[in-house]
């Protein structure tokens, strides 16, 4: 944890330097040092599955935080890429055969929103294919031999439609 905070901090004092080009770099592999350090002491205090939520909730922050200070929008989108991804499997492996299955659907649904107001478009494909893996997992799970689920997943596609007309006039006005 001490070797990656060094490198994160020796990543952000290049900066000021004729040696910026490695500041990308630095920060990146300080960030997967710290994360890797709190994906293992979470792993062992809990599970796989709470260590991959966590550490991708800490890799989103971080992308966050990086965004909010206007720098380095590759390492931006990076951060939102693989801690959405990061997010959505532990949660789903969280979630999978519970009462709260479904609920998923709702994150994901929110984790729209959240592409609209970071005007991400990392977050909206990781976003975009939880949502549809899990609406394919749900048809093959409940729904595999029932005549009224086409016509669900038709409805639900034109509401999926109309809230991304109303995200797109909500993006305009902001």
């Amino acid at each position: 944890m001490i070797i990656g905070a060094s490198i994160f901090l020796v990543g952000t004092a290049l900066e000021k330097t004729e040696y910026r080009l490695l500041v990308e770099p630095m920060l990146l592999i300080g960030s997967c040092l710290l994360n890797s350090v709190v994906f293992d002491r979470v792993a062992l205090l809990t599970s796989t599955n709470w260590a991959i939520l966590i550490t991708g909730l800490s890799v989103m922050l971080t992308a966050y935080g990086l965004q909010c200070e206007g720098r380095y929008p590759r390492l931006t989108d990076l951060g939102y890429f693989i801690g959405s991804i990061m997010v959505y499997a532990g949660l789903f492996a969280l979630v999978q055969d519970t009462y709260f299955e479904f609920l998923y659907l709702a994150i994901t649904a929110s984790g729209l929103y959240a592409c609209v107001v970071l005007h991400s478009r990392a977050l909206l494909l990781t976003t975009t294919i939880a949502m549809l893996s899990f609406l394919g997992y749900c048809s093959e799970e409940y729904f595999a031999n029932s005549l009224g689920w086409p016509f669900t997943l038709i409805c639900m596609g034109l509401i999926f439609m109309g809230i991304s007309a109303v995200a797109i006039k909500i993006k305009h006005r902001i």
